[in-house]
């Protein structure tokens, strides 16, 4: 079976990853909507089981969806309770079979998502049994303010589609507490902000590490002055996933145990983390993850002479983010391909339409995904597989990345 899997994350009012949207589609033969909603949906529960939930949502709450049928047929609790919220995906009349479905839901442990259309009068006894009320954008809470006050006690208020930090505040406003969309992956631009000194160097870093001859005394120097993250790096590579059996007690030495193309990919990463200090942790995971992805992506695209410029890639499509500056600014002095920044500044080149499928799968934009899996000339089966060895090797991975102070 091709599991083609997409998990979106779900924030708290702290901008902190508290759940993942677990999201599906069939992907065979180019056809969206091959699978009835039902099959759909319960492929997902199928994939959980067999890819386990920890490889999918670590330790964070998935959101699975479910139509009637399979809310009555209570497939819900074959997944670990605790770790799985059911999301209904489409309005159900609140009949006493629909209505004892999700009370036994609820006594076993599994938080209710419910749409906007709970908030329709005839809804009322399904909207009692909310955990929690997802609506899409401001918009539904602009047009009724006691939306929140309408929920059960105890329940959430979920803001999905919220594409712009504004948006975002809006929503924490009006009594949301729950949010997902674009809004912490989007720079916020400030004119005539500077990068904070801290958060030069980790600048600094990424320049040196993408030169082509890097010079280790130059980076060894800018470690040096980070020395938290020179301890990480210790750290990390002292850590059980390498097994050395010779403790590593410099830098120099971490280097050449990792070997300069390893080394690099982790200060990459590592710097990115250091620029997200005061940023969604989340916000490096993806990045990491958009690099491994197109890693990985390379070899079926036809680009395997080209890994590691696809691995910077995804690293770097976050970076006006991750500084809040625009992205021409952050790129303006960095050594990396020409090809590389045309693509990350939304000009045409020969890895415009990679970049592309990458973030089309990412985001979920199936149309967009299939047209250009078919122009490029890739199998589409392939991405799935590749997509979730990109999610296992950034979790893995992503221990090694310092946190967020």
């Amino acid at each position: 079976m091709n599991i083609y899997l997409v998990r979106h994350p779900i924030f708290n009012r702290m901008e902190e990853v508290v759940g993942y949207e677990i999201l599906f589609r069939d992907g065979l033969g180019g056809i969206v909507g091959a699978l009835s909603p039902d099959q759909a949906a319960s492929r997902v529960a199928d994939a959980l089981n067999i890819l386990g939930i920890d490889e999918v949502s670590g330790e964070k709450m998935a959101y699975v969806p479910l139509t009637r049928n399979l809310l009555l047929q209570d497939v819900a609790t074959f997944l670990p309770n605790g770790r799985v919220a059911i999301e209904l995906l489409e309005e159900m009349a609140p009949d006493p079979e629909v209505l004892d479905a999700c009370k036994r839901l609820k006594e076993a442990g599994y938080p209710l998502v419910l749409g906007e259309s709970a908030l329709l009068p005839q809804q009322a006894p399904l909207l009692a049994l909310a955990d929690i009320l997802k609506i899409n954008g401001t918009g539904a809470a602009k047009e009724d303010k006691t939306i929140r006050a309408r929920l059960p006690r105890g329940a959430q208020l979920l803001t999905a589609r919220l594409e712009r930090r504004a948006d975002f505040e809006e929503a924490m406003a009006v009594g949301g507490q729950l949010f997902q969309g674009n809004f912490f992956s989007k720079p916020v631009l400030v004119t005539g902000k500077e990068i904070p000194g801290f958060k030069l160097n980790y600048v600094r870093l990424l320049k040196e590490t993408q030169r082509a001859d890097m010079d280790f005394d130059r980076v060894e120097k800018i470690l040096k002055m980070e020395m938290s993250l020179a301890y990480k790096l210790l750290r990390y590579i002292n850590s059980a996933y390498f097994s050395f059996s010779t403790e590593i007690q410099s830098i120099r030495h971490a280097l050449m145990m990792l070997g300069e193309n390893a080394f690099k990919k982790w200060v990459s990463f590592a710097a990115l983390a250091g620029l997200a200090q005061d940023k969604p942790n989340e916000l490096v995971f993806q990045a990491t993850l958009r690099g491994r992805f197109l890693e990985l992506l390379a070899e079926p695209l036809r680009l395997g002479h080209r890994t590691d410029d696809l691995f910077l890639m995804g690293m770097f499509s976050l970076i006006d983010a991750l500084v809040d500056r625009p992205m021409a600014d952050v790129l303006k002095e960095m050594p990396i391909a020409q090809d590389v920044k045309s693509t990350l500044l939304g000009e045409e080149s020969p890895l415009r339409d990679p970049y592309r499928l990458c973030l089309s799968y990412l985001e979920a934009n199936w149309t967009e995904f299939e047209a250009l899996a078919k122009k490029i000339g890739i199998e589409e089966a392939v991405v799935p597989e590749r997509y979730m060895t990109a999610l296992t090797w950034t979790s893995q991975h992503f221990q090694g990345i310092p946190a967020q102070a």
